[in-house]
């Protein structure tokens, strides 16, 4: 009896530490940045009507189309080829930032915060329908993506990060374009302070990011991409990239090199979580960069 005993009594505490051991693997992992931006796996360089290029975004075709700062066109841009394969007029010439697919809709962003629906993309049907979001020109919108867990399109502002008019300085902010309602959520999704994002590079010592500590910081967001539930913000002005959780709390900070990424302005993912990252041209043609 005593043998039995002892035997249960060791069954018990071996079957307690598998629980603990399960318990423990079930818990939410830290974030892991999986990129080496130092080395795309491939560059596409775009022809010159593509050198403002200042959005990507991805259909469920997996078919990568572009927009740039000009013209009022949607590009479809095919990667095998290596060409523009189709391009669609839904607007004049206007400062147009940001691509996006939801569904069969394609939403375009401009800089004073318009967003532009457009349903039958390049079709004889084709609709748009604008929407006044509340935001300004000096908001400067430029990173538009969209939030499929919380339906929403999220806003990323380059300048001012207040709603209707209201200033807010040594911060950036990320408006949420409820696609239920069709209205700007007036309280930001996300903020990000100067403070903070100086707090992470001093405590990371990241030296190679391309500012000067005992200058003002220049973090000024051009693009937003969401993957596994992390918000990744690209600057042109600062050539970084911040990862922040659904909280604002900023997880890693990357520079990306100027001598590759000279200005980036467009951010996406694949349906296989492949990286895309545009950059205007400065000296030559802009380019599109694949990050595995």
């Amino acid at each position: 009896m005593k043998k039995l005993f002892y035997l249960l009594i060791i069954l018990l505490f071996a079957n307690c530490g598998n629980r603990s051991n399960h318990s423990k693997n079930q818990q939410k992992m830290p974030f892991s940045f999986q990129f080496d931006l130092t080395k795309p796996t491939k560059i596409y360089e775009l022809p010159p009507i593509l050198k403002e290029i200042s959005g990507l975004g991805f259909n469920d075709q997996n078919e990568l189309a572009c927009i740039q700062d000009e013209d009022g066109f949607v590009f479809f841009y095919n990667l095998e080829k290596a060409e523009i394969s189709d391009k669609v007029l839904f607007r004049k010439a206007g400062d147009y930032e940001g691509v996006e697919f939801v569904d069969d809709l394609v939403y375009v962003l401009k800089s004073n915060g318009t967003i532009y629906e457009i349903e039958n993309l390049g079709k004889d049907n084709q609709k748009i329908t604008d929407y006044d979001t509340g935001l300004k020109k000096d908001n400067d919108a430029e990173g538009l993506c969209y939030d499929k867990k919380n339906n929403c399109l999220l806003i990323a502002c380059k300048e001012n990060a207040g709603f209707n008019g209201e200033e807010i300085k040594n911060q950036k902010s990320v408006f949420a374009f409820d696609l239920a309602t069709k209205e700007l959520v007036k309280n930001p999704a996300l903020i990000i302070t100067d403070d903070e994002i100086y707090d992470f590079i001093k405590q990371q010592d990241l030296k190679n990011l391309a500012f000067d500590f005992n200058k003002k910081i220049r973090f000024k967001p051009s693009g937003i991409a969401v993957k596994d539930g992390f918000y990744y913000i690209i600057a042109s002005i600062g050539n970084m990239m911040l990862i922040v959780n659904n909280n604002s709390e900023i997880q890693h900070i990357v520079a990306i090199p100027k001598d590759i990424l000279p200005k980036p302005e467009g951010i996406a993912f694949d349906k296989n979580g492949l990286l895309f990252l545009a950059s205007e041209g400065e000296k030559g043609n802009g380019v599109i960069c694949v990050f595995e």
